[in-house]
């Protein structure tokens, strides 16, 4: 486990938090007793709204609830079995920083035990102010042909350092790229994703 995150627990709950931040987050996580969670300054749109906090040094952060999607969305809603996603995306996604994959700072994972193997879990993560996923960004007017290429060598250049980190996501897609206004572009939800020693070559 990295030692960027301290390990919480209580009763049926586990938690790694960034040590810097762990108060307010564990307020977020309502793992702090009575201490009231930080005030929500907004929300964005995923499978589901995630609402934004904001911590006491200012910093913004969403708090993901993990939800299935497609077929299994009715017959599970927010429970999962097996893995735990939520950790295992926390400490791929530092990992992929760490060899320069441009990708979203998370500041915590959570998950919730339940009956037999079934758990709910949520991530926090560090909002990046203005960004857009891809596929919102495509159905706007198109932008002007300089900035329309600014972009596109944006997604490339990111989806190259993936490449070259040995970052393998499984399941990329126009939603899973977020660009900044700088036309930064960064790759998110790595819940799934697998690193490789070495590039993908």
């Amino acid at each position: 486990m990295s030692t960027a995150f301290a390990m919480v627990r209580k009763a049926d709950q586990l938690a790694l938090l960034r040590p810097e931040l762990q108060e307010p987050l564990l307020a977020l996580l309502g793992l702090q007793g009575q201490a009231p969670p930080p005030p929500i300054v907004g929300s964005v749109q995923g499978r589901a709204a995630y609402p934004t906090y904001e911590l006491k040094d200012g910093t913004r952060a969403i708090l993901k609830h993990y939800r299935h999607g497609g077929m299994l969305a009715k017959l599970m809603g927010d429970r999962f079995f097996g893995l735990r996603r939520p950790i295992r995306e926390l400490l791929i996604t530092e990992r992929a920083a760490q060899r320069g994959v441009p990708t979203v700072t998370l500041l915590a994972a959570r998950i919730q035990r339940l009956a037999a193997f079934f758990y709910r879990g949520d991530v926090v993560l560090r909002e990046i102010p203005g960004a857009q996923d891809l596929s919102s960004i495509l159905k706007t007017p198109p932008a002007p042909g300089r900035k329309r290429n600014r972009l596109l060598r944006a997604v490339a250049a990111t989806v190259c350092k993936m490449h070259d980190a040995g970052l393998l996501h499984h399941d990329l897609n126009l939603k899973n790229l977020l660009v900044a206004p700088d036309v930064t572009a960064y790759v998110v939800d790595l819940d799934q994703a697998s690193l490789l020693e070495g590039s993908l070559d």
